[in-house]
């Protein structure tokens, strides 16, 4: 049984409103997130080949930015994931990590 740990920084204001993180095995929704603004959240105990969706807006302004690191210690990323570290910049994201546990 693999952990893993999302970490979700927004750099330069704040998001006019919530991310989202969901947490697929296959196609079964296992876990939802929503927080207004940067956080942490540990998966414990994964088995078996997961997808994890991250979206939302970056804060308004020409600096603002989000990044969306995926640790890959105990997981290994496939690759048509996005990589780990995700950088994004502009209005919104959505970052598409899929890897197996």
């Amino acid at each position: 049984m693999a952990n893993t740990t999302l970490t979700v920084e927004v750099f330069n204001g704040s998001a006019p409103f919530s991310i989202k993180a969901s947490l697929y095995k296959g196609t079964e929704f296992i876990l939802g997130i929503t927080s207004p603004g940067s956080f942490e959240h540990e998966f414990k105990n994964l088995a078996g080949h997961y997808t994890l969706l991250i979206s939302g807006p970056n804060p308004l302004g020409p600096d603002g930015k989000t990044v969306i690191t995926l640790d890959a210690s105990q997981i290994t990323l496939k690759p048509e994931s996005d990589s780990s570290p995700a950088v994004r910049k502009g209005k919104a994201y959505l970052v598409n990590f899929n890897f197996k546990a």
